[in-house]
Order: C-alpha cells, then sequence, then structure tokens
C-alpha cells in the first residue's frame, strides 16, 4: 500500500512530489543505495525533512512504524527553491545477513516554518508527507499466498490471506474460491475490487471482510489466484 498524507496547518499552498513511490535495494546484485527525487513546484522555498521507519503491517493493512539506524538519508533535511530538483540518496547500514526481504518507508515531510517576511498572507497552508516503500534483499525472494483461514461470522465473510514467502505481493485481478468435493464457489467479482492494489509483506496475513457467499459452508478448502 502506498501513502501520501496531508497535514493541515496555515497560509499558502505548498506542493512538492517525491518519488518514485517505490524502490528496491538488492544487494546480491551489488546494489548499495537509491536515490529519490524530491520536486518543489510550488512559488515558495519550503523546508523538507527525511527520515526512514521500519514497517510491521497489521492484518487490516494498518503499519506499526519505528525509527531505524539500518537506512541512512541524506541528506536529512534541505530548503528546496520554488521549481528546484534535488535527489535523496537512502544507504543500507545495517546486517546483510537475514533471510526474508526487509520493509521499510522512506518519510518526506514539509515542516512548518514560515520563509515568508509577508505577514498579511492568509488562508490554509497544506503540508505534505510522503511515506514512499523500499525493499531491501540479499537474495531473489518470492512471495507465497493462500487461504490460511475463513470463517462466517455475523452475517460476514472474513477471509485471511497469509503470505508465507518471503517477499511482499501486490493483488491485481484477485480470484478467491472455495472447495468441497465437487462443489466450487467463488466471491464475486465486484466483492474483490476492495483487494486490487493491496500489498501483503512478507510473512503478513491480512483479513479481508466481505458480504455472505450463497452456499458457503465452514471448513472448505480457501484458493487464491492473482497476476
Amino acid at each position: 500500500m502506498r501513502y501520501l498524507i496531508v497535514l493541515l496547518s496555515l497560509p499558502v499552498l505548498f506542493s512538492f512530489t517525491f518519488s518514485p513511490m517505490q524502490q528496491t535495494i538488492e544487494l546480491h546484485k551489488g546494489q548499495k543505495f537509491a536515490r529519490y527525487l524530491i520536486e518543489n513546484s510550488s512559488a515558495e522555498t519550503i523546508p523538507v525533512i527525511f527520515r526512514a521507519v521500519t514497517r510491521v503491517q497489521k492484518s487490516d493493512g494498518t503499519e506499526v512504524n519505528n525509527e531505524t539506524k539500518e537506512i541512512q538519508v541524506f541528506p536529512p533535511q534541505m530548503l528546496l527553491a520554488s521549481g528546484q530538483k534535488k535527489s535523496v540518496r537512502v544507504t543500507f547500514k545495517g546486517n546483510d545477513k537475514f533471510s526474508q526481504e526487509k520493509s521499510y518507508r522512506i518519510i518526506a515531510q514539509q515542516v512548518p516554518v514560515n520563509l515568508s517576511t509577508d505577514k498579511k498572507k492568509t488562508g490554509i497552508k497544506m503540508l505534505l508527507k510522503f511515506q514512499n516503500a523500499l525493499y531491501i534483499r540479499n537474495k531473489d525472494y518470492k512471495s507465497q499466498l493462500k487461504i490460511s483461514e475463513y470463517e462466517i461470522k455475523n452475517n460476514k465473510l472474513h477471509v485471511f490471506v497469509t503470505n508465507s514467502g518471503n517477499a511482499h505481493q501486490y493483488l491485481y485481478n484477485v480470484n478467491i474460491k472455495f472447495k468441497e468435493g465437487k462443489k466450487n464457489i467463488e466471491i464475486p467479482k465486484k466483492e474483490l475490487e476492495k483487494l486490487e492494489g493491496q500489498n501483503i509483506l512478507a510473512n503478513t496475513t491480512r483479513h479481508f471482510i466481505f458480504n455472505p457467499v450463497l452456499g458457503l459452508k465452514n471448513n472448505w478448502e480457501g484458493q487464491i489466484t492473482f497476476d
């Protein structure tokens, strides 16, 4: 899942872009760092700070993020003039011995410093905060998804999708069906639209809730396919 957070403060609309939204550093291919590009598309000079955090994904897709010293971000802060483009370098400084893909967020956040001497400006200032994805690999990893559990509860179908592999997986064109003997029941495509673009990190279980499917009973075999 990709994040762009907009924070509210006071006067003037400041705007910048921070890209790409996702990058992977592949240590086993000799890569040590990645670069993100920041561009100020506003008419004002803006101050921006950068930092890296870890990612632990909860079953509902929300994340627990903590500061980390495994990723060095340089520069940690900058003043970006109107129309200016700059690159931000992120370098992996952690132990390169690990058994699954490591996931981080690289945060670019505008800080509320008023550099203008015009005290008559009024309005709303939108402070932007990007949380772009960074993955670290020390070998070629793969995802492995399965329906680990499902239950029909409170007139809803609760489906738990587990990624037991060691790489993240985005979901596109998902199909979920349940089998019992020669019987097959699928979750309607309309219901599955909520899964489009969802991300499941390595060794993580996601919980999705659907409307009940006619004829489905507990203890059938669940299967998931995707592009």
